[in-house]
C-alpha cells in the first residue's frame, strides 16, 4: 500500500503501512516478555551453586533455597526479592524441605552429615545431630526421612529434634527420597529401594538400569512412580516398582529433579543440565520442551499448591519462577536430530472445540511446512508452507468442520527432524 493516509483535516500524514508496521514492531517487542517469559529469571544476589528449593505448602510466595557454602535464601514475595539467612554453617547444603505434617518446620541437609532446622521461617537455624559424617543429599517433605552417601538413611520420630540411622539394604549413594505414602529412595547405579510404609524396613527393588538415578516426586503411589536420572532417563512404574518402562524425554542431558503438584500427578516437570526443562500433561506419554532462558544446570524444581506456580534453581545462583505452568511456548521434542537446535510447537486448547491457537518458536530461519493430518495421513489443514523467520509465530487453527477424532500437527524444517503434536477433537 503506497497511498498516504489523511487526517480529519485532509492533511497528509504518516503512511498507513508504516504506522501499521510500527504498531506490529511494538507488539512483537512485547512478545518475549509475554509469550517467552513462562520461566522468569529472578535476581538471587549470588553466583553460588543452588541445590534445592522448597515453598510453604500453604503459601507459594514464601520459599527457601539452599546451596553451596551453607547459603540459604528466603522470600515472602514469590521471589521478587531474595534475602540471605544465617545458616551457621559453611558446609554445602543439598536439600531443603518444608515439613507440612509437623506444622511447618523447615529442614535442610548437606555435606558432612549436616542437618539444620528452623521453626521461625529461618530467623534462626539450629543444628541437629545426625549421628553421621556422610554427605546427606535429600530430605523428604513428609515422614522425616533423610538419605545420603554410602546408603545412609536417617529418620526422626520427634519432629526432627533427634535422628537415628536405619538399615537401608544398600551401600550405594542415595540421591533422592519420597515421603508418602510408601517411601522410595533412589541412587547411583540404578539403585531403587522401597520402605514398607513410614518407619518400615527398606528393601531393594530392580530398576532395569545401571545409570545413576537423581530425582523423584514428593509422592510415590503404587499407580504411578516416576524416576529421572542420567542421560535423560525417565523411568515409570505402575505396579510399585515390580516392573519399569522408560519414557522418552528426548534429551541426553542429565535430569536432576522432577515434581508434580498435589492436584495433578499427570502434569509433571523435569529439570536438568544445560537449562533443560521438560513437561508432560499426560503422565509422560508426551514430553514437551519448555524454554528456561538459561544454560545453567538446573538442580531442583518445586510445585505443590497448584499446577502453574513453581520454582527451579541451579548453577551460578540461578533461580527461575513461573506462575503460568512454564508459559505459552511449549513444544514436543519428538524425533529431534542429534546436535540440531530445538523447536517449540504447541496447540491450545487441546482437546479442540472449534478453533485453537498454534504457537511455533524457531531458533533460526528455516523453510517450514506446518500441517494438520488425520490418522490416514491425509492433510486436513496447512498452516504454513515456505520460509519462516526465526522467533515466535502464531497461527489460527479452524477445526469446526473436522469430525471428532485424533489428529497430528506436524512440522517439518531443516532445523530438526519432524516434530509432531497429537491433537484431539472430541
Amino acid at each position: 500500500m503506497s497511498q498516504l493516509s489523511r487526517g480529519p483535516s485532509g492533511q497528509t500524514g504518516t503512511p498507513f503501512r508504516w504506522r501499521s508496521l510500527a504498531f506490529a514492531a511494538a507488539w512483537l517487542a512485547l512478545i518475549p516478555s509475554v509469550v517467552l517469559a513462562g520461566w522468569i529469571t529472578q535476581e538471587s544476589g549470588t553466583t553460588r551453586e543452588l541445590q534445592d528449593v522448597t515453598a510453604n505448602h500453604g503459601d507459594n510466595d514464601q520459599a527457601w533455597v539452599c546451596g553451596e557454602d551453607g547459603i540459604i535464601l528466603y522470600t515472602t514475595s514469590g521471589g521478587v526479592t531474595w534475602t540471605p539467612q544465617i545458616s551457621g554453617t559453611a558446609q554445602d547444603l543439598y536439600s531443603i524441605a518444608f515439613i507440612e505434617l509437623a506444622g511447618g518446620p523447615v529442614i535442610t541437609v548437606g555435606a558432612g552429615g549436616t542437618i539444620l532446622m528452623t521453626t521461625d521461617s529461618g530467623a534462626t537455624w539450629l543444628p541437629r545431630d545426625s549421628g553421621t559424617t556422610s554427605d546427606l543429599f535429600d530430605v523428604s517433605d513428609f515422614g522425616f526421612i533423610v538419605v545420603g552417601d554410602h546408603g545412609v538413611i536417617l529418620q526422626s520420630s520427634d519432629v526432627g529434634t533427634t535422628w537415628a540411622e536405619v538399615e537401608s539394604s544398600t551401600s550405594a549413594r542415595l540421591n533422592a527420597v519420597s515421603g508418602a505414602f510408601s517411601p522410595i529412595a533412589v541412587g547411583d547405579g540404578g539403585t531403587v529401594i522401597r520402605s514398607q510404609g513410614i518407619g518400615g524396613a527398606w528393601v531393594q527393588i530392580g530398576s532395569s538400569t545401571g545409570l545413576d538415578l537423581n530425582g523423584l516426586p514428593l509422592f510415590s503411589f503404587s499407580a504411578m512412580t516416576l524416576i529421572v536420572g542420567e542421560q535423560g532417563l525417565v523411568l515409570r512404574s505402575s505396579n510399585s516398582g515390580a516392573s519399569w518402562f522408560t519414557q522418552d524425554a528426548h534429551t541426553t542431558n542429565h535430569l536432576n529433579a522432577t515434581e508434580y503438584s498435589t492436584n495433578n500427578a499427570s502434569r509433571i516437570y523435569c529439570v536438568g543440565d544445560q537449562g533443560t526443562i521438560r513437561k508432560t500433561t499426560d503422565s509422560g506419554q508426551t514430553w514437551l520442551v519448555q524454554l528456561s532462558g538459561t544454560t545453567a544446570d538446573l538442580n531442583s524444581v518445586f510445585f505443590y499448591l497448584n499446577d502453574n506456580q513453581g520454582y527451579a534453581v541451579g548453577g551460578g545462583g540461578t533461580i527461575l519462577r513461573t506462575t503460568d505452568g512454564g508459559g505459552g511456548v511449549t513444544g514436543i521434542a519428538a524425533d529431534m536430530a542429534p546436535g540440531l537446535p530445538s523447536v517449540a510447537l504447541s496447540v491450545a486448547p487441546n482437546p479442540i472445540r472449534d478453533r485453537a491457537r498454534v504457537e511455533l518458536w524457531l531458533p533460526a530461519a528455516a523453510q517450514g511446512d506446518l500441517r494438520l493430518v488425520d490418522v490416514t495421513g491425509a492433510v486436513r489443514a496447512r498452516l504454513a508452507q515456505g520460509p519462516l523467520a526465526s522467533g515466535q509465530h502464531s497461527f489460527d487453527l479452524q477445526a469446526s468442520y473436522l469430525p471428532a477424532g485424533v489428529y497430528f500437527l506436524t512440522l517439518q524444517t531443516g532445523l530438526t527432524n519432524r516434530v509432531t503434536r497429537v491433537v484431539h477433537l472430541p
